[in-house]
């Protein structure tokens, strides 16, 4: 019975990641995922009253130092959205659990699975609810040429979603110790970068090619397998490219989107609107950060100067920026603080277990990629995954462990 009690947290914990894919619009209704949660919250409650299990593992005090800084920073300003800060508090309590409940390595590595195989009955679902013979999805995309918006209320999150399972799917697909396996998890990795492409999703599919050359790059010893790896690696980018930019559907989705920025970077106008938009949001968001360097202007008030400036009440669409301007350069270095303690833990872990070693560095190079178009410190799911990379260096101390 004991067992029964001290394995339940976990079980909703799955559910959570399970729901946080499929409850959504068009698929299973969003209010189950709620439930899912404020049921999970309250059982980890009560499992950490009765065994004694309240863990302030590094993260926790980490993200916790971070919410008090942001409530201190959004008490002293006049415009700032206390929504944001409540999604923090969210963001706290459910990472709290994940960081209490997985409690062991191979409660780690099934989470992992469960994000991959969550992403994949969602993606499963979708074809459903609009008919297998429409496999392009073209009917579900929206006026921007975008799949997700219908379904998570947000293309970005959408295509977030499939991020965090697709670098979990390209870890799989090298490191696990079956072959078949790998190339199972490798074809779930071809599908999730579909319905990335097919949502837009520039800097996911940018951040999970990159997440899986870093994983294949470090895969193998000797200078012909790193030879090996290479040419493949290279030969993977070459056809992803090819892909996007000649299936038209893909093309239309992601490729003119890729297009656009590539001209952009180039010093030419973008064919995306949002692309110009997005670079303005940047540069006026730096200029009026250098008036307040230290502190910032004040926790999420850039959407209420950007409202001013140019018309959009919404985030920078950059975590690098946001945080420069709502909490100065001191929040920046809190935020990314994180980020440099668990590299070195990772470089520590490198030697002994190589694999989790690169699964850590490919969540924390996935979430940096993504900073770069997205808003991160209180977005649930970079977050949840920041967590995991958190418990690697706690709960992998010990020699090689065979991925299954």
């Amino acid at each position: 019975m004991m067992r029964i009690k001290a394995i339940l947290p976990f079980v909703f914990v799955l559910l959570y990641v399970f729901f946080l894919y499929t409850a959504q619009n068009t698929l299973i209704p969003p209010y189950v995922h709620s439930v899912i949660m404020y049921t999970m919250l309250i059982i980890v409650a009560i499992y950490c009253i009765i065994y004694k299990k309240l863990k302030l593992q590094a993260y926790t005090v980490w993200y916790l130092f971070l919410l008090l800084y942001s409530v201190i920073s959004a008490l002293l300003t006049v415009d700032t959205d206390w929504n944001t800060v409540y999604q923090m508090i969210i963001c706290f309590l459910i990472t709290f659990c994940f960081i209490t409940v997985l409690d062991n390595v191979n409660k780690i590595v099934l989470i992992v699975k469960t994000f991959v195989w969550s992403s994949i009955v969602m993606g499963l679902m979708i074809l459903v609810v609009n008919g297998i013979s429409s496999f392009s999805l073209l009917a579900t995309l929206d006026a921007d040429g975008r799949l997700g918006s219908e379904i998570t209320g947000n293309a970005n999150s959408f295509t977030a979603l499939f991020m965090y399972s697709g670098v979990f799917s390209a870890w799989l697909s090298i490191y696990s110790n079956v072959i078949y396996k790998r190339v199972l998890y490798l074809i779930l990795l071809v599908f999730q970068l579909v319905i990335m492409a097919l949502s837009g999703g520039r800097k996911t599919i940018i951040a999970v090619t990159l997440c899986f050359i870093l994983g294949y790059l470090a895969y193998g010893k000797g200078w012909k397998v790193k030879l090996r790896n290479i040419l493949f690696a290279s030969l993977s980018i070459g056809v992803l490219i090819y892909t996007i930019m000649n299936v038209p559907f893909l093309y239309d989705s992601v490729g003119e989107r890729f297009s656009g920025l590539i001209s952009m970077m180039m010093g030419n106008g973008s064919s995306v609107s949002s692309d110009d938009t997005r670079k303005m949001m940047i540069e006026i968001g730096l200029n009026k950060w250098y008036e307040a360097p230290v502190f910032g202007h004040g926790f999420d008030s850039f959407k209420y100067f950007n409202l001013y400036a140019t018309g959009h009440f919404y985030y920078s669409h950059n975590n690098y920026v946001e945080i420069l301007y709502d909490l100065g350069i001191i929040g920046f270095a809190v935020y990314y603080s994180i980020f440099v303690w668990l590299s070195n833990k990772f470089k520590i872990m490198y030697s002994s277990n190589k694999a989790f070693s690169i699964l850590g560095y490919m969540i924390l190079l996935e979430l940096l990629v993504f900073d770069i178009g997205g808003i991160s410190y209180y977005t649930i799911g970079n977050m949840i995954i920041l967590s995991i990379a958190s418990l690697l260096p706690i709960y992998l101390k010990e020699n090689y462990i065979p991925i299954d």
